[in-house]
């Protein structure tokens, strides 16, 4: 059996979460399967004016565990966002950049690409887009 329960707040308020209207971002989601061998939760925040300004600030939790044989994999992570809307060439331009820190625990199995042991990955992304 597989499936997946997960929700979304477009229009969400941190400092009143039951009335609404500040256009924060709130999301929930865990998908699982395969007899247990496929698990993961997510939990995700944007706020998209920061300080009553068009900067976007936003964070994502994440768990993943994947049992798929040989290979018995947990990953846990964290991202945080930042970005902004330009004036500059025009109002349409954002400029955006992250960092997502992420742990990987291979309890056993080996392949080309994982083998046993914990290790942790550390991205910078940045973007720019109209």
């Amino acid at each position: 059996m597989t499936g997946a329960i997960g929700f979304s707040f477009n229009n969400f308020s941190l400092l009143e979460p039951l009335k609404g209207g500040a256009g924060q971002l709130f999301n929930f989601n865990l998908e699982f399967g395969q007899a247990n061998r496929y698990r993961t939760i997510s939990l995700g925040f944007t706020e998209p004016w920061l300080f009553d300004d068009p900067t976007t600030l936003g964070f994502n939790l994440y768990d993943q565990r994947i049992i798929y044989s040989p290979i018995d994999l947990r990953r846990t992570g964290f991202g945080l966002n930042l970005g902004r809307r330009l004036r500059w060439p025009d109002d349409y331009f954002r400029v955006d950049g992250g960092v997502r820190i992420q742990r990987n625990n291979v309890g056993t199995g080996y392949s080309n690409y994982y083998r046993p042991g914990i290790t942790t990955e550390f991205a910078l992304v940045g973007s720019i887009s109209r």
